[in-house]
């Protein structure tokens, strides 16, 4: 805790008992130890031994500089010296101005001379100070003036009354708030003033409520220096206002200090807007000298402790703990001290705190711990609970005044797209689509722009059924699948990958067409078996866009939606809105919904699958594999996997002709992307297969039903010989004549269910076919 001590009084008075029955022994810088730790006792010419007298000019500097290193941290420090003249003090002055101590002195000069004597007499012999030495110095204290007044007196007296005055400094008063309306304890504003005056409302700081601010008040948001003067103006010296430390108040402590700053955030913005606004140093120095490091109060039964950092538990001795930990907290930034405050706090207490929230919890983080930090710089939620007689209650403020990411001073290793790594006129101008683009997929005939029901503003431009039955596919209309725009503005909302094609699909993608214009290396990742979800930013609402396909209304974008928040949870899922928005991109994924949406390939459990990050822009940039996977991995989701790479064409080509006949990967295919960032797909002839038995078991149900088109109970080999597939002809026709003998009831389940049906049954003149669980 940031309280310094400084003893004065002669040798004998009695400071070392009392500093052994008040606990701050451990704590304490003695001149005499020093001087023993550096030179050995010396003997006198009357052939007595005493401390060294001749090594004060190593001491007494030593001795600061120890003493400077625990007041950095905030150590609870005492200095044991007899501190004659009231001159003595001053460079404890200084120190206690600097880093913001409250300064004591433990005043022993009231001891009387005769016990003095006698103490003196019964110490060890080299610690016997003589007799002229103690009157030299009893002259110099009698002589002195008083201490000023920023040093408070507490002087030992024989009733023992100074222990019960060190006890109620050195323990912090449990504040008794129950006669307040409710208390509301306010989270980090790292300069982010706009969501505060939202959760405040028009009335402001309240009368009948008491406000605890949990600190970091600068840095990083757009709003320093009103921050500051709202704070200064409303906040400061009001007796139902705390406001607390937190770790980026050193850079105002440092500003108001005189010194240079040590964080390049503070001095290439939160400097600057403050000269820029009139912030003076009178208006953070009223501020730095409120901070508190922790306020314990209680409401009824309920007892709270409240920090910035967060502890694991309730100190027993505050005292012994440096600042430091209540403003930075305990262990690594990642230490997860809600869920143990909640198993180690005595029964009874709470915990409220910012600063630290690396896995995303809610504000209740636990039973009996609140987590206040929400990422409120970047876009995220100012955090705030208010406690009442009913209980504690947590609420949240969106903030909506960010600054760009571009503009942002970025940490070693942070991901930044190379897109964004250009001038800021032509990172933004690439949110648009051009006008000539947007013109010539209006005028096709082959691309339909479609108005979102949930989205006003926003259209899709998406093929045609026709384009899609007839192959009609031409550079424009390849273009137009999950491409959102804003109907205002043209900036791209969202967009997916431009369309691309199976080996073997059309005319452009035969072997040979692909010979000739594939660059190597090529590189294959998992096609997972589940639909496309493409998410984006909508700036005019600032939240997340989401949609399947070419709309972001319907059951596959509620269904997408669904899966997304299930595997994400609300923090994640808001990480992933600023990153979308920080990072002009749309993260796109394959929607696995086993239950909503079974497909041909089973899956356990349904989960968003990673596949890409894509700008935002109207030319086809995507990130790094390496990158992607890294993103993947901090919103805990899995990202496609690299399963194959060749370095030249034969190579692939006696791939893709053994893959073409293997039945045993029961996987939906790859997706294959060359040098220049061409891509395409294969199939396995798993996947293949069991698509079209899919489609024989609903024609033979659509007969059933009325349907007009009765199904041939011809061998399927000529249509599978279209297909590549006639090596499993007896394999489809088998499985056709079983689903002919097969009820309605049967053929109405999914695909996976029906092969799991027929593979359990009796045996037909057909080759077994594998399952297709997903391993």
């Amino acid at each position: 805790m940031r309280q310094l001590f400084i003893l004065r009084g002669l040798p004998g008075s009695g400071k070392s008992t009392t500093l052994e029955q008040a606990g701050l022994k451990d704590l304490t810088i003695s001149t005499d130890t020093l001087r023993l730790q550096v030179a050995s006792p010396v003997m006198l010419a009357n052939g007595k031994t005493s401390i060294s007298q001749d090594i004060n000019t190593l001491i007494w500097p030593h001795l600061f500089s120890m003493l400077e290193e625990r007041m950095k941290r905030g150590d609870t420090s005492v200095v044991d010296a007899v501190h004659p003249k009231v001159s003595d003090f001053e460079p404890y002055r200084k120190l206690a101005r600097r880093y913001g101590y409250d300064l004591y002195c433990l005043d022993f000069t009231g001891v009387p001379q005769d016990y003095l004597m006698w103490a003196n007499e019964g110490r060890p012999e080299h610690r016997i100070v003589p007799d002229a030495a103690i009157q030299r110095l009893q002259g110099l204290i009698t002589r002195s003036q008083e201490l000023p007044e920023d040093v408070r007196v507490i002087k030992v007296k024989s009733d023992r009354s100074h222990l019960r005055e060190l006890r109620s400094i050195l323990v912090p008063e449990v504040a008794d708030l129950s006669h307040w309306s409710e208390v509301v304890i306010i989270g980090d504003l790292q300069g982010c003033l706009t969501p505060l005056k939202q959760a405040l409302g028009a009335d402001g700081l309240r009368d009948d409520t008491f406000y605890v601010f949990v600190g970091d008040y600068c840095d990083r948001g757009e709003e320093n220096a009103a921050v500051i003067k709202w704070l200064h103006r409303h906040a400061v010296g009001r007796d139902n206002v705390v406001l607390l430390r937190g770790n980026h108040e050193l850079h105002l402590e440092r500003e108001v200090a005189g010194l240079e700053p040590v964080s390049e955030e503070f001095a290439s913005f939160t400097k600057k807007d403050f000269s820029l606004h009139g912030v003076g140093h009178s208006e953070l120095r009223a501020i730095v000298s409120s901070l508190r490091d922790v306020f314990y109060y209680r409401r009824g039964d309920e007892k709270v402790m409240v920090s910035h950092g967060g502890l694991p538990t309730v100190p027993e001795q505050p005292w012994m703990l440096p600042s430091s930990q209540f403003v930075k907290g305990v262990g690594y930034y990642q230490q997860d001290v809600d869920t143990t405050f909640s198993e180690l706090a005595p029964a009874g207490w709470y915990q409220v705190h910012g600063h630290r929230n690396s896995s995303g919890l809610p504000v209740q983080a636990s039973e009996r711990s609140f987590n206040l930090e929400g990422s409120v710089e970047f876009g995220g939620n100012l955090r705030i609970v208010r406690h009442d007689n009913e209980g504690f209650h947590p609420m949240e403020s969106r903030n909506r005044i960010v600054r760009p990411f571009m503009k942002r001073l970025h940490r070693h290793g942070t991901l930044v797209p190379s897109w964004m790594q250009r001038e800021v006129a032509v990172v933004e101008q690439d949110r648009f689509l051009p006008a000539a683009d947007l013109q010539a997929l209006r005028a096709h005939p082959g691309v339909r722009e479609r108005q979102s029901e949930s989205y006003p503003h926003v259209s899709s431009l998406s093929f045609t059924k026709d384009i899609f039955y007839k192959k009609a596919w031409d550079d424009v209309v390849n273009r137009a699948r999950g491409l959102f725009i804003h109907r205002d503005t043209g900036e791209i909302v969202a967009r997916s990958y431009d369309k691309f094609f199976t080996v073997g699909e059309n005319n452009t993608m035969g072997l040979d067409a692909l010979r000739e214009r594939l660059v190597f290396p090529l590189r294959g990742m998992m096609k997972e078996n589940g639909f496309i979800g493409i998410t984006g930013y909508d700036r005019t609402t600032d939240t997340l866009f989401t949609s399947s396909k070419s709309t972001p209304d319907g059951k596959f974008a509620d269904m997408f939606r669904s899966v997304l928040s299930d595997t994400l949870g609300e923090h994640k899922l808001d990480e992933l809105r600023m990153m979308v928005r920080d990072y002009d991109a749309s993260f796109l994924f394959e929607a696995i919904d086993p239950v909503g949406d079974p497909h041909m390939v089973e899956y356990e459990r349904a989960e968003p699958v990673l596949l890409d990050v894509v700008h935002r822009s109207a030319e086809f940039r995507r990130l790094p594999t390496e990158d992607v996977h890294r993103l993947g991995r901090e919103l805990g989701v899995r990202s496609a996997e690299k399963r194959l790479e060749f370095r030249n064409w034969e190579a692939f080509e006696g791939w893709y002709r053994r893959a073409s006949t293997d039945m045993s990967k029961t996987y939906e295919g790859l997706v294959f992307t060359d040098a220049r960032g061409e891509m395409f797909k294969t199939k396995t002839p798993f996947y293949s297969f069991w698509k079209l038995m899919r489609g024989t078991k609903e024609a033979i149900l659509r007969e059933r039903q009325g349907g007009r088109r009765p199904v041939s109970r011809e061998s399927m080999g000529p249509f599978l010989q279209t297909r590549g597939l006639e090596f499993l002809t007896e394999r489809a026709d088998a499985f056709k004549e079983w689903a002919f003998q097969q009820p309605d009831e049967v053929l109405e389940q999914n695909i996976i269910a029906i092969r799991k049906m027929y593979e359990a049954g009796p045996a037909l003149d057909a080759a077994p076919v594998l399952s297709g669980k997903m391993v």
